[in-house]
């Protein structure tokens, strides 16, 4: 019988653990992904020339940006993508003397030029600049130490935070209630018959013979 008291007991304490450990990662995914979350919901910030010179290290408040350069941007000419279907292009987009390094998709061009500032990185960004560099070495000073990715919408990092969130939190609150839900019940009669049966071993049933 106690077998049979103790299992909605351990359900009970598992569906506990597993929700709050479901509350607990849809807690620590909106802590860290909350800086784009709500950058994407509030907008892109406007961000000036100047803004961009003070810029050395770009942080999380600099996810979600636009830029509208008061002068012409210069097309390197180098696109990477499929092979027949190129989908992203590299743009010189000039801040006052200096040059930013722009990803942007093919058929964008401008004025405003809507993503993310970040450091350089990945093989491709580092092809580009070393041909930007070998095709006009006068180029070389004038790149910022900063790029600015416009070809990946902040849209899509935010729905897989927003999926994980939302998945694991709504499903921890429904394990809890379940939990809270789940009452602590005697066994059946037909649990009773099966645990008789069970118990029952060869000196009982020999008790049982006339």
């Amino acid at each position: 019988m106690d077998d049979l008291d103790s299992r909605p007991a351990a359900a009970k304490t598992r569906s506990l653990v597993i929700g709050l450990a479901l509350l607990a990662v849809a807690g620590g995914a909106l802590f860290f992904t909350s800086g784009f979350v709500f950058q994407a919901f509030r907008g892109p910030r406007t961000v000036t020339e100047q803004d961009l010179l003070r810029v050395t290290e770009p942080g999380s408040n600099d996810n979600y940006v636009s830029f509208t350069p008061s002068q012409p941007f210069i097309d390197t000419g180098l696109q990477y993508g499929k092979k027949g279907n190129p989908g992203t292009k590299y743009l010189l987009l000039p801040v006052e003397d200096r040059l930013l390094l722009c990803s942007a998709r093919i058929a964008d061009n401008g004025p405003s030029f809507v993503g993310r500032l970040e450091r350089f990185s990945g093989s491709t960004e580092e092809e580009v600049l070393r041909r930007v560099k070998a095709s006009d070495p006068t180029l070389g000073p004038q790149l910022m130490p900063i790029m600015f990715q416009t070809v990946r919408s902040i849209w899509f990092d935010t729905s897989i935070a927003l999926v994980v969130v939302f998945g694991a939190g709504l499903t921890g609150v429904w394990m809890l209630l379940r939990a809270l839900l789940l009452k602590r019940s005697g066994p059946t009669e037909a649990d009773e018959e099966r645990f008789k049966t069970r118990g029952a071993g060869p000196d009982a049933r020999a008790d049982g013979v006339s």
